[in-house]
Order: C-alpha cells, then sequence, then structure tokens
C-alpha cells in the first residue's frame, strides 16, 4: 500500500514536471508570430506613407485603423498607405530579428515609421530600448523616412511609473533628435484633468476603445500637422464626414479625445517632461515651474503653506502629486545628461521636496492609495541614495 501511494505521488511528480517544461519550452522557443496588416492601401505616388512597428499597445482596437479615418477627416481627400508589423509581447529588439518586420520596412520608402517599444524593454531594460531605438532610426533615416518613438503609457494611475517612462522616452526623442508623440503624458494629463475619461481596458494595461482613438490622433497629429481645433471643429460640424466612417457610439468618443488634446495644447504641451530644460536656457526647475502653463496652480504647493494647498487642491491633490513626479522627472532627466552630475544637484533636491510635500498633502486625503504612497516613498529614498541628496529631500 505505501509502495502504491509513493508510485502515484512519483508519477503525479513527473505529470507535472513534463508539463511545466514543456510549456517552459514553448515559451522560450516557439517564435512569438509578427502579423502584417494592410489598413490603407494606395498606390499612388502622392501618397502619405505610414509603418507602424509595435505590439498590442498597438494593435488593441486597431489604432492604425482609427488613425486612418481621423486623418482622412482633416484630409478628405488624402491619399494613405498604412500598414503594421505587430506581435503580443513584442520589443523592439525582437523586431529587429524579425523576418516580418524587417521586410515591411523594407517593402516601400515609407515617410513616416511609428516605433512602439514593448514595456518590459522600456521599464526593465532601458539600455536595450535606446539600442534597439537607435538601430531602427538609422534604417528608417537610411531609407528616407521620418521616425516617430511612442511614448505610451504606465498602466492606469500608477504616476511614478509614467515619470520613470517620459524620463526615459524624452531622453531617447532628444539623444536621436527624433519626435516623439507623447500619447503617455497626454493620458495621463487627462486622469488628472478629466478622470471620468477612462482610456484604458479592463486590465488597465491596454488601451480601451478611447485610447486607441487617443493614440490615432496623437500620431495623425504628427503626420498630418494639425491642430486639436482642426479636429475639434470636424466633429462639430455635419458634414465633415465624421458619421460617415465612425458609428455614432465612436465619434463621441472621438469628441471626447479631440477635447482632450485641447486641453493638452493649451495647458499641458508645454510641461517640463516634454520640453526640456536644456533647451530653454532655464537654469533651475523653479524657474521653469513659473514658465509652466499647465502647472500654475501648483505654485502654492511649495510657494506657501501645506494647508494653503490644500485648499487650493480640495478634493484633488492626487493632481498635486501627479504634478511633482512629472516636475521630478524632469530634474532626474537633466541630472542624467550632465556629465558632471553635479550641476542640478540643487534643483533634483528642490523637485524632491516638492515631491513630498505633494505627498504629505496626499496622505491627508480622501481615498488615499497606500501603494502610491510607498511607491513615491520609495523613489525619494532610491534619489537621495543616487544623488547623495540632504537628509529630508
Amino acid at each position: 500500500m505505501a509502495r502504491s501511494k509513493i508510485r502515484i505521488c512519483l508519477y503525479s511528480g513527473l505529470f507535472v514536471f513534463t508539463l511545466l517544461t514543456a510549456w517552459l519550452l514553448y515559451s522560450w522557443y516557439i517564435p512569438k508570430a509578427v502579423t502584417h496588416r494592410v489598413h490603407s492601401a494606395s498606390s499612388a505616388v502622392q501618397a502619405v506613407k505610414v509603418l507602424y512597428i509595435g505590439n498590442s499597445l498597438t494593435y488593441y482596437f486597431d489604432s492604425p485603423g482609427s488613425f486612418c479615418k481621423i486623418y482622412r477627416l482633416i484630409h478628405k481627400d488624402a491619399q494613405l498607405a498604412v500598414e503594421s508589423a505587430t506581435g503580443p509581447g513584442y520589443t523592439l529588439l525582437e523586431h529587429l530579428s524579425e523576418p516580418t518586420t524587417l521586410a515591411a520596412l523594407k517593402k516601400t520608402k515609407w515617410d513616416y515609421v511609428i516605433l512602439q517599444e514593448g514595456t518590459q524593454s522600456a521599464f526593465g531594460r532601458p539600455h536595450e530600448s535606446r539600442y534597439a531605438h537607435r538601430r531602427f532610426v538609422n534604417l528608417i533615416r537610411e531609407n528616407g523616412g521620418k521616425p516617430l518613438i511612442l511614448m505610451f503609457p504606465a498602466d492606469k494611475g500608477q504616476f511614478y511609473w509614467q515619470a520613470r517612462l517620459s524620463q526615459h522616452f524624452s531622453s531617447l526623442g532628444r539623444e536621436l533628435s527624433a519626435q516623439v508623440i507623447p500619447y503617455g503624458n497626454v493620458t495621463f494629463f487627462s486622469q488628472l484633468r478629466r478622470p471620468e475619461l477612462d482610456l484604458y481596458d479592463s486590465d488597465e494595461h491596454h488601451p480601451g476603445q478611447k485610447g486607441a482613438l487617443l493614440y490615432a490622433a496623437l500620431a495623425a497629429q504628427s503626420v498630418g500637422n494639425f491642430s486639436s481645433g482642426d479636429l475639434l471643429s470636424k466633429t462639430s460640424d455635419s458634414e465633415s464626414g465624421l458619421s460617415e466612417v465612425f458609428t455614432k457610439e465612436q465619434a463621441a468618443m472621438v469628441k471626447e479625445v479631440s477635447q482632450v488634446l485641447s486641453e493638452w495644447e493649451k495647458d499641458g504641451v508645454n510641461s517640463p517632461v516634454y520640453t526640456e530644460a536644456s533647451d530653454d536656457g532655464v537654469s533651475t526647475i523653479d524657474e521653469y515651474w513659473l514658465r509652466c502653463k499647465m502647472f500654475d496652480k501648483v505654485i502654492p504647493l511649495y510657494k506657501q503653506e501645506s494647508e494653503a494647498a490644500l485648499k487650493m487642491f480640495g478634493a484633488s491633490p492626487r493632481a498635486a502629486l501627479g504634478t511633482c513626479y512629472l516636475r521630478l522627472a524632469d530634474a532626474v532627466i537633466k541630472q542624467q545628461s550632465d556629465s558632471s552630475h553635479l550641476v542640478d544637484r540643487a534643483a533634483l533636491a528642490s523637485a524632491c521636496a516638492n515631491l513630498r510635500k505633494a505627498v504629505d498633502i496626499y496622505k491627508r486625503s480622501s481615498n488615499v492609495d497606500s501603494n502610491t504612497v510607498s511607491d513615491a516613498e520609495g523613489y525619494l529614498r532610491d534619489l537621495q541614495l543616487k544623488y547623495a541628496l540632504p537628509e529630508g529631500n
């Protein structure tokens, strides 16, 4: 009887081990598939040719397809050739060795190529991400095209990680002299400005339908050179053709997205996260805050007592917290771009102090998320150790 039980345990263990081994082998050695899709075809010489390279963050709710529709709302008779090479979970480094992607890239002389990195590279392997972006940017330019780097958003509500992503993609754009599509910054701007507008799918990672439309609109702006006002006017114009290309529900979403873009262009586009302080001749973070349109209301956060800031922000102290993250990201970008690592330590310390005040305000608000607080405090400790900042900053 005892031997029988031992035999059953051994066979069960062997069975589980075999299943686990098979799964690991499948995960490691079975190649993930890249799909080459055609979203709009045109052989016209004057056609605008756009290629997307990315993963599920691009193909969820067919953002490239919505790009075509939004672009044609502004440029009604435009000829478009829009294609994509996407695979689930793919990073740009993986795309560099993917025959389907490389064939799509060499297929024609693309005017624009949109590069959407994988989250695991941008977060966990930034050096790998830098290398892959540089390789792709060189390939695109050699072919006569213009690279567009997508700044994708962090998961919903993760301001700490969005600060990291903003830092990563902003510095990449500066380093490679490439335009960055600020999808992530606009998404988090919307979370602060319009918290009722949900841009995410149910997993709070992938874009929902509205998020995919926002991505499409920002990409169309980058390619088609139009303002959010142009798009907003089309959503109110019965002759624009909006109802011909979108359902009634989708048309309402396009209007919401265009309103977010309008607010971003008015109040957010000059954020230090996207416009580098070094390019503007600004020597300190405090000076830069004073020039920043979007965050005029945040100045009392560090110019006055915390109580005054609480009174000003009322029920939305999280906006103060998110704002300070963005300021801090800018300080870190500037710090890391300086070879001496000394010039901007005062600015970095000032930004850390601002974030600490924002955390204190947030902790006294209603509906406090303990993970947000611990992330912020952990980030401050990391920076204090890394840059030898004074205690309390």
